[in-house]
């Protein structure tokens, strides 16, 4: 994200630009109902990704909900709620939990022992869990899928 290029042009994006990438495609700056616009940050809510901002930065500037993807290993738990956390403090809406195994030998006990602290201790209790196994199909998050319409809903779903 920050400093890892030697182009100079490169070197200086910032936010603001940014920001304004994201939306080219969206000039009122709020994507309209029947399009879905997708923002991946990688490495973390507070993770840099430019020199003058965060991931959180960018999410708190765009305003759009969060899906949180969570790799499911030590720490998983941990990791989840100290960036629910985060996201409650930046006043940012969230629209779901993906519990992503990230080896063959994950330990799905984390997903229940998730969606318990979830509830417990997170400042959004209600949020939907996914879980997303190692090396499958997206069928575990087919209803987050279904939820903007992405896909289409039948009685196989």
């Amino acid at each position: 994200a920050i400093a890892q290029t030697q182009n100079p042009q490169l070197q200086h994006i910032g936010l603001a630009q940014l920001h304004q990438a994201c939306l080219a495609n969206h000039p009122n700056e709020q994507p309209p109902q029947a399009n879905l616009l997708l923002v991946e940050g990688a490495g973390g809510f507070y993770s840099p990704l430019a020199p003058d901002g965060l991931n959180a930065d960018l999410a708190q500037k765009l305003g759009f909900p969060i899906v949180l993807v969570v790799a499911n290993r030590l720490g998983c738990l941990n990791h989840a709620l100290l960036s629910l956390s985060a996201i409650a403090e930046r006043k940012l809406p969230m629209q779901a939990i993906v519990l992503n195994d990230i080896t063959p030998d994950a330990d799905i006990n984390n997903l229940r022992d998730l969606a318990a602290l979830v509830s417990q201790y997170s400042p959004f209790p209600n949020t939907p869990i996914y879980h997303q196994a190692w090396q499958a199909d997206a069928q575990a998050i087919k209803p987050l899928m279904i939820s903007y319409s992405l896909i289409p809903r039948n009685e196989n779903n």
